[in-house]
């Protein structure tokens, strides 16, 4: 079977001062750096054949503080990137909740102005996962990317649907483990952060 180390970048200026980062490049605070050590060091012993990141810097980052422990290249892969929040991104989270009050509602379906969808999210999720599936069968891999394509990601594995994914949790350097193959799916961890204890 193939292992999935899906991880989620360490934390950045914008997750500290709750603003909406989608697609803006926001950088690591000294605590997301220490959180890329951690999970650096958590993997040094895994036998990691591949690592995927999201182009974003955050996510490419983290990845990159994986890959100098494995002496691996990182594969930039755009189908990876957070989704594109438009209009909202750069603004307080406190000015979407003021803008639309049922925006935790109505998210799942909600397409910000100049942004996408979580169903258009999903799609390129979904994308990735199948070219994964299809050209892995017993590697270790890593892919570094973010809360809501990590969200994505699991949702498609668990056939979770859209709407309820959002009470999957998934805090900065957290690790998902997953194994899959032909037959099927086994998740042995969702959003541990032992790690950085």
């Amino acid at each position: 079977m193939a292992r999935i180390f899906l991880l989620r970048h360490g934390e950045t200026e914008s997750n500290r001062d709750n603003i909406v980062s989608g697609i803006l490049d926001s950088k690591l605070t000294y605590l997301g750096k220490t959180q890329a050590k951690k999970l650096a060091k958590l993997l040094e012993k895994e036998n990691v054949n591949i690592i995927y990141s999201s182009p974003l810097k955050r996510a490419l980052e983290t990845a990159q503080e994986i890959a100098k422990k494995h002496k691996l290249k990182v594969i930039i892969n755009n189908q990876l990137r957070e989704i594109n929040l438009g209009e909202f991104e750069g603004k307080s989270w406190d000015y979407v909740y003021k803008k639309i009050p049922n925006w935790r509602e109505i998210r799942y379906k909600y397409r910000p102005k100049g942004g996408e969808t979580q169903k258009e999210l999903d799609i390129r999720a979904s994308s990735f996962l199948e070219d994964i599936k299809r050209k892995y069968k017993t590697e270790t891999i890593v892919i570094l990317a973010h809360g809501s394509v990590n969200k994505a990601i699991l949702g498609n594995l668990l056939n979770i649907d859209i709407k309820s994914r959002f009470s999957i949790i998934q805090s900065n350097a957290c690790v998902n483990l997953i194994e899959m193959n032909d037959k099927g799916v086994r998740v042995y961890k969702i959003n541990s952060t032992n790690h950085l204890i």
